[in-house]
Formats: C-alpha cells, sequence, structure tokens
C-alpha cells in the first residue's frame, strides 16, 4: 500500500494527474476500441491466466459492457497479446513494475534501481511489446487503487499505446525526483547527526 498522505507522494500523484490530462487532450476525441482493450487489460490484471470466456463476463460485470469472445480475441490479437503464455508474461512483467514502483515511490533506492532496471526490459522471451508500458501503467493503478486520488482511471484506460509510454516514462521520472529528495533528506539527517556527536 502506498501512503498517498504523505506530501512528496501527494506531489508525485498531482504531477501524475497533470500529465494524464495533458496526454488525454494530445489524444483527441476518446476511440472506443482503444477503451475498450483498456478496460480488457484492466480485469486481466485480477487474474493473468483469465481467458476471453472469463473476461467477457468481467467486462460485462466490472463495466457493463455487452463484447463477444470474437470480439475479445480481435482486441487481443491486434495488440499482439493473443497467445495466453505471452499475454500472462506481459502481465506478470508489469506486476513487478508495479510492485517496484509503489517501492520507488516511497524513496526505497534499492527499489528505484530494481524499477529502472525491470523497466528497461523486454516483456516478453527478450522481445519488447508496444503494450508493455500500457499495460505496466495500468498495473500500477489496478495493484495500489489509493492512488487514484484524482479519478484518473478512466483517462489512463483511454490511453493508446504511444501516450501511455509518455506517461510510463514520466512516472519513471517522478519515482527519480522522489528518490533523490528522499536521500538528500536522509544525507541531511546523517549530517546534522555527525555534526552534533562532534560538539
Amino acid at each position: 500500500m502506498i501512503n498517498v498522505k504523505d506530501s512528496k507522494v501527494q506531489e508525485v500523484l498531482e504531477i501524475i494527474h497533470e500529465a494524464i490530462i495533458r496526454k488525454e487532450k494530445r489524444g483527441g476525441r476518446l476511440n472506443e476500441e482503444i477503451l475498450t482493450e483498456g478496460k480488457i487489460f484492466s480485469v486481466i490484471c485480477k487474474d493473468f491466466d483469465m481467458g476471453p470466456r472469463k473476461i467477457v463476463d468481467c467486462m460485462e460485470e466490472s463495466y457493463g459492457y455487452d463484447i463477444t469472445v470474437d470480439e475479445v480475441i480481435k482486441l487481443l490479437r491486434g495488440a499482439k497479446m493473443g497467445i495466453p503464455g505471452e499475454r500472462k508474461e506481459i502481465f506478470k512483467w508489469a506486476d513487478r513494475v508495479a510492485t517496484s514502483f509503489s517501492k520507488a515511490i516511497l524513496g526505497d533506492k534499492k527499489a528505484f534501481e530494481e524499477f529502472d532496471k525491470i523497466r528497461k526490459e523486454p516483456a516478453v522471451n527478450g522481445e519488447k511489446r508496444r503494450v508493455q508500458e500500457r499495460v505496466a501503467n495500468i498495473m500500477i493503478y489496478e495493484k495500489y487503487p489509493e492512488i487514484d486520488v484524482f479519478e484518473d482511471m478512466e483517462r489512463l484506460l483511454s490511453l493508446g499505446n504511444t501516450l501511455a509510454r509518455y506517461l510510463f516514462l514520466i512516472l519513471q521520472m517522478l519515482s527519480v525526483r522522489y528518490m533523490i529528495f528522499h536521500y538528500i533528506r536522509i544525507r541531511k539527517k546523517i549530517s546534522r547527526i555527525i555534526r552534533e556527536k562532534r560538539k
């Protein structure tokens, strides 16, 4: 769980919110297919082994969507996630990204290094997929719903791969910024303790 009451976390979340708004405006009119795809990714975040039939049921339950199994398969294939094993690998990678992000945003240097390493990795068999950053963004918000203080999930789901990639880079830059702030705070505390001991 991410402490959203922490002032630095709040600052990061405000910047993410502004970035999502900017990216949404840049994307222009709402593309219903991209939004549906985003919602499919959202339900898969809850069960990486979910097949098309179960996705249809979850879409109805979570979003009130009336979608067919064939439409789900078509969207998954279009996103290069038609093969269940590869799809699962993308979501497992995104889950690792989300977990390390949750620690990095709190100023854990080791977690940031892990986040930075994982985010650069290809998600499937040494192959980077266009959709992987988009899935990681959605996974972060699904796994840590407390960070959605500005109710940006619907906007996030409507971002296509390119805009989601830019948002993912912003998340990475914000983690760096927060980690640096945390590091400086610790260094100041250590310096103060050393000065006090010298007196």
